[in-house]
């Protein structure tokens, strides 16, 4: 029976190691695919300023150099920001407005990214709701699945994203909807795996870490998050939050 034992110890430590190995292996393949292009286009960038005079020339080369920058600047912060809600067991809650929390996070989210093609509506924004959360944090899921909603409607024709809000009994709950590419089953079951990447080719920025991100943040609020999604129709996320007696037992 010892031997048994060591046996299966052994066995389970080189599953464990095996695992940690892929799991390194996989952060340093997309680490290298996210910062190579900015890295590149810096250096580029960089020795061309020190070659022409041109104003104009110059110009354009800067804000490239100030846009690679801003780029690897929120790769490192997506990083720490999953280490940091790694490390946090309790989260400070408070009563908020979740109407005006969505409402916020539209207007942030369509000042830092290109929305001209996309319609975002927020739903029933004549109707208060609350939510006993951390404002903060909730407020960081949204932006990040409003983000990952641009993302996937980007180029679709007559693209749309939706917020809507209401209490099931009384829990509030949170859907944003969009009509971009979808998903397939096995893709669904996926995403929220950290450094998951559904496009492989590494055309839509980011490190596969604002999905588990958002699942991170709605689990420290003791909710739960779903997801629905066909290919080429559209996808829809669900959020449930507990109410504050439940956060409180």
């Amino acid at each position: 029976i010892t031997n048994q034992k060591i046996a299966a110890q052994k066995t389970l430590e080189a599953e464990l190691e095996h695992k940690k190995t892929e799991f390194l292996t996989e952060f340093i393949t997309s680490a290298s695919h996210e910062f190579r292009t900015p890295i590149s286009v810096l250096n580029s960038a960089s020795y061309l300023l020190t070659r022409i005079t041109d104003p104009t020339k110059q110009g354009k080369y800067i804000t490239q150099i100030i846009k690679q920058t801003e780029r690897l600047e929120n790769l490192v912060n997506r990083m720490l920001m999953m280490v940091d809600l790694d490390h946090m067991d309790n989260i400070e809650c408070e009563m908020i407005r979740l109407d005006v929390l969505l409402q916020n996070a539209i207007t942030h989210v369509q000042s830092r990214h290109k929305t001209d093609d996309i319609e975002i509506q927020l739903l029933d924004n004549d109707t208060q709701i609350f939510a006993y959360c951390s404002e903060t944090l909730l407020f960081l899921a949204m932006c990040e699945l409003l983000k990952n909603a641009i993302d996937h409607t980007d180029g679709i024709h007559d693209g749309k994203i939706s917020l809507s809000y209401h209490y099931e009994n009384t829990q509030p709950i949170i859907t944003i909807a969009d009509n971009g590419k979808g998903m397939l089953d096995e893709t669904r079951d996926l995403i929220f795996q950290r450094f998951y990447r559904e496009d492989k080719s590494h055309s839509i920025s980011g490190f596969g870490l604002g999905l588990p991100i958002v699942k991170r943040i709605v689990d420290l609020q003791q909710g739960t998050i779903s997801i629905d999604s066909q290919l080429n129709i559209g996808t829809t996320f669900t959020i449930t939050l507990p109410d504050k007696d439940t956060l409180a037992q």
